[in-house]
């Protein structure tokens, strides 16, 4: 039977629309797949990063200063001798130690104790010292011979000791026993301090104290355990995501539903996940874990810097209800325009052949990646509707993309922007430069003695130098485009500046570091940052982004010099770079 042009037309028709039709749906759920698989697998291990950095900043402020505390010690202790038939000598070196303690513990988040205990076996007359927070003021009952009443102040006071030539190898005993066998320095897991009524719950960190490569003592710090449980039910992922942490034996320290604690024999029956698996996970690895419900949860696993381990665990179904519902709203669409394209086609074909074209163009050119489209359709039936469902469809993916985009050009230790957006402000300026009367400035940062305290105190201690020079940089330059263009270096490009306004920030921001500085001892040359501008000279002068950009630096390594001639590096430390 011989069909008609028109019915052969209408075949046709529809055959390349459902064959657009499907490329772009088959695209569209593939790309939506990916684009929101990689996105939650970023939050999920953005959020435990964030928290457990959160904590790990804890647990550097207390090692810093116990280190500190320890090389005071024991540079200023002679010998077991000089002590051992003196108590008033030994008093006075404890006393010197208790001031450092007392400020180091004040200064110190967290901190609920600190103390020096020095080895029984040596028979000295004086235990050591023990410093207690008391948030009511001094406990200890006043001297009868002093006039003054206690100190109803919060501070640290101190606190009865316990007899070391008592205890035994036990968990609540390990702060002193196990810098004692090791001879290194530890972090013990929580246990209960029996100094405190309450019968608080503490982690520590010990150090012990040597002399002459003989050991005669610990130094350390308490912080309470609350501290810790706080922020971990602080975090917050999806609907129900939380975390819950183990010791580096990946045997379980906290969980919110089992405050009790749970046997190893049943930790794989209860997680989903063995012990091995969680000692062994990378900070990036994404660890799928079945639940006691037939469902599977993801799993994000941090080592703390104490050796302890941070796990965030989300159900699968919160961690997929974005992507399928985009691929539920996705395959409705392609239903509706599927549908819609049949009906119509069979009653109007003349009529809709035009449209019907140029939406199939648009759906190749969506295929192929191209979202950039113009889909244009006056009509108010139903090619109106499937040139809307297009328009939605072409919507949400540029979201998502942007989305993504966004993160490729942000730099995610300092939030500013990174090497990829600062070669596109670039681009911009010199376009604002080419109009008569516009222009821009450029103010360069450079972060002072990065590496020198990357060599003597580690890089996670550079991070948090980088970390508090960029809130600085931040707060003074919010209102402009920034750019980590280094390990060190910041850049701030400026469009159309209003007149002096670099010079005013430029102020603004020194004395915003004098005044961090005035209130931290964190860091022991302080926290120098060298910064210079210079602004575009006009068209007439024919300068490119790099001449302005040459003269920025330049001005900064000045102020770099001038920064360098009032400070004193560390005895011993050997900087082998003019500036730095």
């Amino acid at each position: 039977m011989k069909k008609s042009l028109k019915t052969k037309f209408v075949v046709m028709t529809f055959i390349c629309v459902l064959l657009a039709a499907i490329s772009m749906g088959a695209v569209s759920l593939i790309s939506s797949r990916l684009v929101v698989d990689k996105n939650s697998r970023s939050i999920i291990t953005l959020t435990a990063s964030k928290n457990a950095q959160s904590i790990n900043t804890i647990m550097t402020s207390i090692e810093q200063s116990v280190k500190i505390a320890r090389t005071y010690a024991e540079n200023m202790f002679t010998s077991i001798d000089d002590y051992r038939y003196n108590e008033y000598s030994l008093g006075e070196y404890l006393s010197d130690i208790e001031t450092l303690l007392e400020n180091a513990a004040k200064n110190t988040p967290g901190a609920i104790s600190t103390y020096i205990r020095f080895a029984p076996e040596f028979e000295l007359p004086l235990e050591g010292c023990l410093l207690v927070y008391n948030e009511n003021g001094d406990p200890n009952p006043p001297d009868e011979y002093s006039e003054e009443e206690p100190s109803t102040e919060p501070g640290f006071y101190p606190h009865s000791m316990t007899d070391i030539s008592k205890l035994s190898v036990q968990k609540d005993s390990m702060w002193y026993f196990a810098p004692k066998m090791t001879g290194k320095p530890q972090w013990i897991d929580p246990y209960v301090d029996s100094n405190r009524a309450e019968n608080t719950q503490i982690i520590s960190y010990v150090m012990p104290v040597m002399k002459g490569g003989n050991f005669i003592g610990v130094i350390g710090m308490d912080i309470d355990m609350k501290l810790v449980i706080s922020t971990i039910d602080s975090v917050k992922a999806y609907d129900t995501g939380f975390a819950y942490l183990c010791n580096e034996k990946a045997e379980l320290i906290y969980h919110k539903n089992y405050p009790r604690g749970i046997s190893n024999e049943n930790f794989k029956s209860f997680f989903g996940v063995d012990r091995e698996t969680l000692i062994n996970a990378n900070p990036d690895d994404i660890v799928s874990a079945p639940t006691t419900d037939g469902g599977q949860r993801m799993l994000s696993v941090q080592r703390l810097a104490n050796g302890m381990i941070l796990v965030l665990t989300i159900p699968n179904e919160e961690i997929e209800a974005d992507r399928n519902a985009l691929m539920g709203q996705i395959g409705l669409i392609l239903f509706i325009v599927l549908g819609v394209t049949f009906i119509v086609t069979m009653e109007t074909v003349t009529f809709l052949f035009k449209p019907i074209k140029h939406l199939t163009e648009v759906s190749k050119q969506i295929a192929s990646g191209d979202l950039d489209v113009e889909i244009v359709c006056k009509s108010k039936d139903e090619i109106g509707t499937l040139a809307d469902s297009f328009r939605t469809t072409v919507g949400e993916l540029k979201r998502f993309i942007s989305k993504i985009n966004k993160q490729a050009f942000t730099d995610a230790a300092t939030g500013a922007g990174n090497k990829a957006a600062y070669a596109e402000a670039i681009k911009r300026a010199e376009i604002v430069a080419k109009h008569p009367g516009s222009g821009y400035a450029v103010i360069v940062m450079d972060i002072n003695y990065l590496k020198m305290y990357n060599d003597r105190h580690g890089h996670e201690f550079g991070d948090m130098l980088i970390s508090d020079a960029s809130e600085i940089i931040h707060r003074i330059f919010a209102d402009y485009e920034i750019f980590r263009i280094g390990g060190d270096e910041f850049v701030c490009i400026m469009l159309n500046p209003e007149s002096d306004i670099c010079e005013k920030l430029k102020a603004e921001f020194k004395a915003a570091v004098d005044k961090f500085n005035e209130g931290s001892t964190r860091y022991e040359l302080g926290l120098h940052i060298a910064i210079g501008y210079s602004e575009y000279k006009g068209s007439d002068s024919h300068e490119t982004y790099a001449d302005v950009f040459a003269r920025a630096d330049k001005d900064m390594y000045y102020d770099k010099i001038e920064i360098k001639k009032n400070i004193t590096m560390p005895e011993g430390y050997v900087d082998d770079r003019t500036v730095n």
